[in-house]
C-alpha cells in the first residue's frame, strides 16, 4: 500500500502492480503474480490524499491490507488467475499459429497418427484477450518482490519496461527499500515514498494519543501538583506554579508509547562511539 500511495503522490494515477507470491506447496511450484491493485487499495490512496480525516484514512488502510493480505493467501493456495489465463493464452496461441501454417491453402492435411489432438480447437482468439483490459492488467508499471532475509542489508530487483523494480525487506527496526528504473526519476520516487511513511507514522501516532489523553494533574491534600496517572509530582510544582510551564513527565513502562519513545520517531539514534575522535589500526590492537 505504502508503494501504492507513493506512486499516486508522485503521478496522480493509478497502475497496474506486480508482486510474486510463492506456489511451493505445490509440487514444481514456483510463483503466482499478486495483482496488487484492486478497488480497495484506490479507495485508499484517493482517500489519503484527500481532505478525509485521520480515521477515514486510517480505515482506508485497514481495509486495502486486509484485502491485500487476502489476496495473497488465495494466491500462495493456488487460487490466483494470472498464472492459469497465461497459460490458456500462450495454448490458444500456439494453436492458432500451428493452424495457419498446417493450412496454406485452407486444406487440413492428414494428421499423422502419433499427433496429440487438442480436447478444445479455436479458430480465433477469444475475447477476453482481444479485450482492453487484457494488456492492461499483462503491463506492470510497479514490480515488487520481497526478501524474507533480514541479513541482508539491501535487495534489488530488475526494472520493468515503463516501470520501477522495486526490492525491500522488512526488518524488525526499519524497512529497506531498493528501487530501480531505466529512464524514470527512482530517487524523487523513494523520497516520495519516505514521505508517506512518515505522514502515516504521525497520522497513526496522532490517533493513539487522541484515544489515550492523559487525565489532567490534580493538586494533593499539600498542594502538591502530581501527575494522575503516576501519582508524582510534577518538578515539585505547587498549585500556586503556573500551568504553562509545566511539562509532561515521562515514565519507562511496558508500552512503547508510557515509554516516552515517540519523542525519538524519526530521529537518528546516536552512537554510543559518537565522541570516539581517533581511529585505531587493527595493526595497533
Amino acid at each position: 500500500m505504502a508503494f501504492q500511495a507513493a506512486y499516486f503522490g508522485f503521478y496522480g494515477r493509478t497502475e497496474c502492480v506486480y508482486e510474486p507470491a510463492m506456489t511451493k506447496a505445490f509440487l514444481h511450484g514456483r510463483t503466482e503474480a499478486i495483482r496488487s491493485t484492486q478497488l480497495e487499495s484506490v479507495n485508499f490512496t484517493k482517500t489519503f490524499y484527500s481532505e478525509a480525516s485521520s480515521s477515514q484514512k486510517v480505515a482506508a488502510l485497514r481495509k486495502a491490507c486486509e484485502r491485500h493480505v487476502k489476496l495473497t493467501k488465495e494466491c500462495s493456495q493456488g487460487l490466483g488467475q494470472d498464472r492459469h489465463l497465461y497459460a490458456i493464452y500462450c495454448l490458444v496461441q500456439r494453436q492458432l499459429q500451428n493452424k495457419v501454417e498446417s493450412e496454406p491453402n485452407g486444406l487440413t492435411p492428414p494428421s499423422p497418427t502419433t499427433r496429440t489432438e487438442p480436447l478444445y480447437k479455436v479458430s480465433k482468439m477469444p475475447s477476453i484477450f482481444t479485450d482492453s483490459g487484457w494488456p492492461l492488467l499483462g503491463t506492470s508499471i510497479i514490480s515488487l518482490s520481497n526478501c524474507g532475509n533480514p541479513a541482508l542489508r539491501l535487495f534489488g530487483f530488475g526494472p520493468v519496461a515503463d516501470g520501477y523494480g522495486i526490492g525491500y525487506i522488512i526488518k524488525e527496526d526499519g524497512i529497506s527499500v531498493c528501487g530501480s528504473s531505466k529512464h524514470l526519476q527512482t530517487r524523487r520516487f523513494l523520497d516520495t515514498l519516505q514521505g508517506y511513511l512518515l505522514d502515516m507514522q504521525r497520522v497513526l501516532i496522532q490517533l493513539h494519543r487522541s484515544a489515550n489523553q492523559r487525565p489532567a494533574p490534580f493538586v494533593d491534600h499539600a498542594g502538591i501538583l502530581r501527575d494522575s496517572k503516576t501519582g508524582r509530582p510534577i518538578h515539585g510544582a505547587t498549585s500556586d506554579s503556573s500551568d504553562g510551564e509545566d511539562e509532561e513527565f515521562a515514565l519507562p513502562g511496558y508500552s512503547f508509547f508510557d515509554a516516552g519513545g515517540v519523542a525519538l520517531l524519526g530521529r537518528k539514534k546516536k552512537s554510543p562511539f559518537s565522541n570516539i575522535g581517533k581511529v585505531i589500526p587493527l595493526a595497533e590492537y
